[in-house]
């Protein structure tokens, strides 16, 4: 079955609204889903069968910046691809809308990770400290 792709934006975000957050739900159980799926500019959506099975997801402010979320994929659809894809479509949707710094966070630990977002384009930046607020 071959695998589709579709750019949601937040206009057209009611529409597939549940069906995002029943994704999530299978990733992170967090009542806070539903308010993460609202609140984000953009989604990148692949699709087997009309089912979601992968999500990448920006919140951006369509000038600058634009942070790069919840990179996931179905376990069972892993290793064809699907991911690679769905970064390369947020990072042309990106230069198509002018952005001009497309950025995400990994973590340290997960060097396959580095390797994978290196061989797409990213590069790691130096002399920056990644700060939290947890308040």
């Amino acid at each position: 079955m071959e695998v589709s792709y579709k750019v949601i934006e937040k206009k057209n975000l009611p529409q597939f609204e549940s069906d995002l957050v029943n994704f999530y739900n299978r990733y992170f159980p967090e009542e806070s889903n539903r308010l993460a799926v609202k609140n984000s500019s953009v989604f990148f959506v692949a699709l087997k069968r009309n089912e979601i099975i992968g999500v990448c997801r920006i919140i951006t402010d369509f000038s600058r910046y634009a942070l790069l979320l919840d990179l996931i994929v179905r376990k069972a659809e892993r290793g064809k691809g699907i991911g690679k894809k769905l970064v390369k479509l947020t990072s042309s949707y990106c230069k198509d809308k002018k952005i001009k710094h497309l950025i995400l966070t990994t973590d340290p630990r997960l060097v396959w990770l580095k390797d994978f977002y290196a061989k797409l384009g990213f590069d790691i930046v130096k002399n920056q400290s990644l700060m939290e607020f947890s308040g």
